[in-house]
Formats: structure tokens, sequence, C-alpha cells
């Protein structure tokens, strides 16, 4: 694992325990028994209860997303949960018995514990794509896979390197590649992993977007499957027959030739890895529908929140569909998540920039903001002045200002973003907490940023110099923002660098 990538892999795990310490003084402050009634003067003998929220149990299933390892016997995920793996513990990849060593940083992981055990009974890695890889631009950080639209973040791994370290460049068309990661609203697959794979066939899981049992025909993504040949148990579906929702795996020996892939094996997926009622469930994955700030669909399973203000709506109230998220809590009877605790993956708004559009590009609809290239994907929510979603890439002119959160591309300049916001006012700057200091500039997206005898610096508002900039630990820098200039220089000139850490709350 590279130096950047550890750093990133500390802040995931302090990040989640700062949110979480944070939420809980909030809740003591606002539970001290007291209220519209309260009474001046002694206190009672018995003093009445304080509110607090309950402690969420340990999941009985976890469908997550692994950061990394350690010492050959755990794992971390994003969310922050230690997984020790136990000597008894069947691991298998894409249900096939399996090592440690397929617990790969970015790889999306069920895992299945039985109640009262420390050790899980199983964990499985699974992939969404295993075939060969069509095309790859590094550019605009478009990949296609078996004829399925990849979408990458700067955090997707990619073999032993990531997306900002430039590794899309080093992935051959034609060669077979492993795709882990998320099915999205719009039917493309959020990559969190791509590995080089094996050239021994081709696998496809995913939920139908359309099916025609008449004809053994459906789709998953962009994929046409013609399941006619294929050997299949009808029992385990449902409705007898693949259905629109049904999550399914097919499998071929080779990829078949034209658009339509032709499986030996089609198999399928239970919804909800097949928990019953009660069964305690962690969720990380990506938002397919939001039908209100209480209901979600994750993953295509139905999630519907009854928690604390301070677990839940503060931050549902901001999802919106293709968030990547974490929800918590237990199955009901009828086959929804009765979720009590959700938090948003932080990490899709790592780095913003807010600024005038100086141009935008016709063909990949990418916005050219402070020379800096801000690339959108059909994953990106656009922002109009706070409503949303009011605004589409169309709506936007050169000229209107806007603010672009993402993550860094691997090419210089490039942010891959997850919203565009429209703004009447703000900037120019870019703020974020992954840079590299090379006194005296800082680097952010790969472009250096000068600071000079003019430059202003604050650490939480308190005014400072630039040489606590470069000689701060940089677990002590939270965030850096930092006002540039309005003119263009190369390289870009700060006029104002403010620092943010765990001292100024």
């Amino acid at each position: 694992m590279s130096t950047r990538s550890s750093k990133w892999t500390f802040r995931v795990v302090h990040a989640w325990i700062g949110l979480t310490a944070v939420g809980a003084l909030l809740l003591a402050a606002c539970s001290d028994g007291g209220g519209s009634g309260r009474q001046s003067g002694s206190p009672p003998s018995v003093p009445p209860p304080v509110v607090t929220p309950p402690v969420p149990a340990k999941p009985d299933i976890v469908l997550g997303v692994i950061a990394f390892e350690v010492g050959g016997s755990r794992v971390v995920l994003r969310t922050g949960l230690d997984v020790q793996v136990g000597e008894s513990t069947t691991i298998t990849a894409n249900g096939r018995a399996a090592g440690f060593d397929e617990l790969r940083p970015g790889r999306v992981v069920l895992i299945r514990y039985e109640p009262g055990t420390s050790a899980p009974k199983r964990i499985d890695a699974y992939d969404l794509l295993v075939g060969p890889l069509d095309s790859v631009d590094p550019a605009t950080a478009r990949l296609v896979v078996m004829g399925q639209r990849v979408v990458v973040t700067g955090h997707t791994a990619v073999g032993e390197s990531s997306v900002q370290d430039g590794a899309l460049a080093a992935l051959q068309p034609g060669s077979p590649v492993a795709v882990s990661g998320h099915v999205t609203a719009t039917g493309e697959v959020l990559a969190t992993r791509i590995d080089a794979a094996a050239d021994d066939g081709v696998l496809l899981r995913g939920l139908v977007r359309s099916a025609d049992a008449a004809t053994s025909r459906l789709t998953i993504g962009d994929v046409d499957v013609d399941y006619g040949q294929a050997t299949w148990d009808s029992g385990a579906f449902p409705g007898g027959v693949p259905v629109v929702g049904d999550e399914v795996i097919v499998r071929a020996r080779a990829d078949s030739a034209g658009s339509v892939l032709a499986p030996d094996s089609m198999e399928y997926v239970p919804r909800w890895f097949g928990a019953t009622a009660g069964t305690r469930v962690e969720l990380n994955g990506v938002i397919t529908r939001r039908a209100s700030v209480q209901e979600f669909e994750v993953a295509g399973r139905a999630v519907q929140l009854d928690c604390y203000i301070y677990a839940c709506d503060d931050v549902a109230e901001h999802l919106l569909k293709n968030a990547e998220a974490r929800f918590s809590g237990r199955m009901t009877d009828s086959g929804t998540l009765l979720g009590d605790l959700v938090a948003e993956d932080y990490r899709s708004r790592s780095v913003s920039l807010t600024g005038p559009v100086s141009a935008i590009d016709p063909v990949t609809g990418a916005l050219t903001l402070l020379g800096f290239r801000i690339q959108p994907s059909g994953l990106t929510n656009w922002i109009d002045n706070g409503a949303a979603p009011s605004m589409s890439a169309s709506d936007l002119r050169v000229g209107d200002r806007v603010d672009a959160s993402g993550t860094y591309g691997g090419i210089t300049g490039l942010l891959l973003a997850s919203s565009v916001r429209r703004v009447s006012e703000g900037g120019p700057g870019i703020r974020g907490w992954q840079f590299i200091r090379n006194e005296p500039a800082i680097v952010m997206l790969g472009r250096p940023i000068l600071t000079d005898a003019t430059t202003t610096v604050d650490v939480c508002g308190a005014p400072s110099d630039a040489t606590r900039l470069f000689s701060m630990s940089v677990y002590d820098i939270e965030e850096l923002r930092i006002g540039l200039s309005t003119v263009v220089p190369e390289p870009l000139r700060a006029t104002r660098v403010t620092i943010n850490n765990g001292n100024c709350w």
C-alpha cells in the first residue's frame, strides 16, 4: 500500500470516530432532563431520566467495502468496522473457496456473524464484473467492461495503486479485469476496486433492469443477457423466473460474440442475503432510489429510517440518489431494513473548488474552473443554489459560479465530480484534506499552489504564519481552505490559507 493510501485509511477511521464522538456530545448537551416545564429551585429527589440513543448491537450481516488489512488476519471496512478473521472463518471469492489474500482494499465483502461470536462465520468477497476491458480513457475516467459502463472515483483501488495515483493509464484494453463495487441507480457500476483477472471465463452480477421470460432475455445494467441455454433453478427465484429487481449472477466460459451475453449458468442472490426478521444488518452501498428523507432503496433493497435526529435526520436530508452511504438497522417481517443509524460516505466530497466556469466541453461535459478540469459522470448531482435536483449540465453557462466537489482523478488538475452546485457567491478557492506540502507550495489535485510573503495564514481562525503550515503534522490538519488569486497563473497563488483541525470545535 502506498503512503498516500495509508494516510487516507487513517483518516477514514479517524473521521468516523470523530463524527461518533461529536454526535454523543451533541446529544448529551440536549438531553439534560430539562424542558419547557422545568421548575427552578431545589432539584427533585429522583432525577428525571436522561434520554440517550440506543447503542447499536453488533450486526449479524454486513455488506461493506474493505479500507485496509492489518497483519494478515484483520480487515477494517471503510465504515471503521474492525473484522477479526478467525481460524473457523470461511472465506470465499464470488462464492468459491479462497484465502485471506482475496480480502483486498476496495473490494466489496459480505460478512456473516453467528450470535455471540467475535469472528465472522463467513466472508464472501465478490465482483460485479469479470471479463475483458473494452475501453478506458484516463482523461475522463471512463471505462467500459463487457459492454458495461464503469464509473470510478479517485479512491478506486487499481491493483496495488489507485485512480488518484494515475493507475487508470496502466490498464490495457482487451485484458481481463475484475471490477468490485456498487450497482447504481443509473445502471452504471461504481467501481471500488479493479484488478487484473485470469482469462478463464466471465461473470456478471447485478440487479435485473428488464426481463422477458418468454424469450429468456434480461438486462443487467447495460448488458443484454440471453439465458436460454443457461442452467438455473426456477425454485430459487421468488417469482419462478427472473423479474425486474432480482439480483442475479451469470457466468460464462468465455465472452459471448456480439452484443448479447449468453451465460452457461444463472444464480439468484437472496435480496437480504438470507436475513430473517430481527436480523441486524449493516449496509454500505449506493442509494438507488430516494422516496423521501425516511424512505430509500440501497443497492435495490428497501430501507425505512426510524431513529434519533443526531443518528439520522441531519444526514439523511442531504442524501441524494447515487450517494454512497451506510445504513444500520434490523430486518422487519415485510423485508424492509428498519434503520436506526445512517452515515454519509464523506470521502465523495474530499476536494472542492469554487469559482467561475471559464469553458465547457460539449463532448465530455467537462467544466474548466480556475484552470482545473471538472469531469462529471452519470453519478454527479447537479444542484442549483441549494435546491436539488433542479439543474442539469446543460443548464450551466460560461461565467456561472459553481462549487464542484469530488476526488482527484490522477491526471494533473482533474477533479472527478460527485456534485456540482451553482452558487451566487464564494471563491475563488479550493478546500480539502488531501494535499502534499512542498514548501513554499501546496499541491492539490496535482497542481502546485504557491505561498509567499503576501499569503495570510490562520489556524482555527487565529492568525499564524506560513512556517506553521509547513511544520504541522499531517494528522493535525483536518482541512485546508485556500483562497486563490482571481488571475490564473501557473503555479496558482494562495491569497489565504485556513487550517482546520480537531481543536477547532
